[in-house]
Parts: C-alpha cells; sequence; structure tokens
C-alpha cells in the first residue's frame, strides 16, 4: 500500500469541518480525509493534527529503526542484518511501520 506523500497540512473548511491536505494529493476531493465536529472542536483539530503529521511520523520511525539496527550491527557483528535485527526496542517500531503501511 502506497500512502500520498508528504507533506500533509491541516485546512480549516468550515467552523465544523477540517480537512487534511497534501499538494501532491490530485483526486476529484482535493483533500486526504475530511474531518466533522460533532461534539468538541478541540478534540477534532487535535486528530487532524495528528493525521497531518502520519507521513513525518512514518519517516522517523524508519529512521530511527535504521539507526538502532546499524548501532546494533556496530557493537555486535553477528548481528549483520539490518532486517532481522532485534537489538533495541526495534519491535514497537516495527509495529507502527507496519500498521502505517496496512501491514497489521
Amino acid at each position: 500500500m502506497k500512502h500520498t506523500p508528504g507533506p500533509w497540512k491541516v485546512k480549516e473548511l468550515s467552523k465544523r469541518d477540517i480537512a487534511v491536505t497534501s499538494d501532491t494529493y490530485y483526486a476529484p476531493i482535493p483533500h486526504i480525509c475530511k474531518l466533522y465536529c460533532i461534539k468538541n472542536q478541540e478534540e477534532m483539530e487535535a486528530n487532524a493534527s495528528l493525521i497531518a503529521a502520519a507521513p513525518d511520523l512514518l519517516e522517523a520511525c524508519k529512521d530511527q529503526l535504521a539507526l538502532i539496527c546499524r548501532l546494533c550491527i556496530l557493537l555486535n557483528p553477528q548481528h549483520a542484518d539490518i532486517k532481522n535485527c532485534t537489538c533495541g526496542d526495534t519491535e514497537s517500531f516495527r509495529n507502527a511501520i507496519a500498521k502505517a503501511e496496512g501491514k497489521l
């Protein structure tokens, strides 16, 4: 599964509607998703901000996982396979990445 490339940003459509958009998203509807405020405007805005940060968070997780594994290999040469590195807390990164990529 391939997602719309970032960066994503929050765009207020009205007092009760917020969209998450991307300059690279070209579809009949010009946004990635739309949030509607039913009860709590502040919660809707926080959810929109979290969604808009998703591409950056995914890349940060991938970068940190790679860094942990490179350090693991430097400290433990017998772990010469980055893809199977289990040093440190790599499971949480792997799970977050898999979830973001629709593999969980």
